[in-house]
């Protein structure tokens, strides 16, 4: 199955499933951006890791935390900084960052993910927070 189809499938049984999903915590904006919310549901830390590490290796003038948070942080709308810190309201640009991704095909193929850049970039940002 390919990944757009699956998220398709997920998308459509989660939806039920939606009003619950704003009454968790996110975490801090620190998380919400280094963990990329659908792709943190379905693998584990290792992965992630192992995914920010290839980012780090095939983008290497881009592996930094302080590029990556920018990129992360910049709307993908007019190219300005998100001014919410709001990790709800983050959480919640940075899914609509994916799904725009995926259907303009800003799309890179890491570890045999196919993931759009904001996750590569998110697990990119995990890989650099873990000491090594």
């Amino acid at each position: 199955m390919h990944r757009r189809t699956f998220l398709k499938v997920v998308g459509v049984a989660g939806a039920f499933g939606l009003p619950l999903a704003g009454c968790h915590d996110v975490g801090t904006t620190d998380d919400v951006l280094r963990l990329p919310a659908f792709l943190s549901g379905i693998c584990d830390e290792k992965t992630l890791h192992e995914i920010g590490i290839a980012f780090g290796k095939r983008f290497p003038q881009s592996y930094r935390s302080d590029i990556l948070k920018n990129e992360l942080m910049r709307s993908v709308l007019d190219g300005k900084q998100i001014a919410s810190t709001d990790p709800s309201r983050l959480s919640s640009l940075l899914y609509e960052r994916v799904e725009r991704d995926f259907h303009s095909g800003n799309v890179t193929d890491l570890k045999g993910w196919i993931l759009s850049i904001t996750e590569a970039r998110q697990c990119a940002l995990y890989s650099l927070s873990i000491p090594q």
